[in-house]
């Protein structure tokens, strides 16, 4: 029998949301991130695969792709807050310093403005390395989940 527990949970719902609600998340970008990334996208650069390259530029050795810390705000967004089921529709960010492998990013989202009218949020990030760096900020708006059942919590809903 099922204990009432659900194994998808959706996020919170826009009138689950307050100005202030905050959240974090912390990640430590890997070379495997980083070869990854270039694998997916064939974005080639030789800032993040050339220590050859690298080497002889301001940066002295490969840095992460800027995308990668922008997808940990967005791993804010859709684990934390607002969680699952959301939906980004705006993004800017502000790159202020490079990310390196081994670096440990934590990124802090915080909701500026909650207009349940339109049913969005405006979330505002902020980004740091593990010596108190800050390397990123930005912000996004989003749409958070509506409150319906997934197709798999609609089938453990009668157990």
């Amino acid at each position: 029998m099922h204990s009432g527990r659900k194994f998808l949970h959706l996020g919170k719902t826009i009138d689950e949301i307050n100005v202030g609600d905050r959240a974090e998340l912390s990640k430590t970008i890997s070379s495997t991130d980083i070869y990854l990334y270039a694998g997916i996208t064939g974005d080639l650069n030789p800032l993040y695969l050339d220590w050859n390259y690298t080497e002889k530029t301001h940066f002295r050795a490969p840095i992460a792709p800027g995308i990668l810390t922008c997808g940990l705000a967005d791993a804010v967004l859709a684990n934390k807050l607002p969680g699952a089921g959301c939906i980004t529709v705006r993004e800017k960010f502000k790159f202020l310093h490079p990310v390196r492998s081994g670096d440990t990013i934590t990124t802090d989202a915080e909701v500026m403005d909650v207009n349940r009218e339109r049913g969005r949020i405006t979330v505002k990030f902020k980004s740091y390395n593990q010596a108190g760096v800050q390397v990123l900020e930005g912000e996004s708006v989003v749409i958070p989940a509506e409150r319906r059942l997934t197709a798999l919590e609609a089938v453990w809903e009668g157990f």
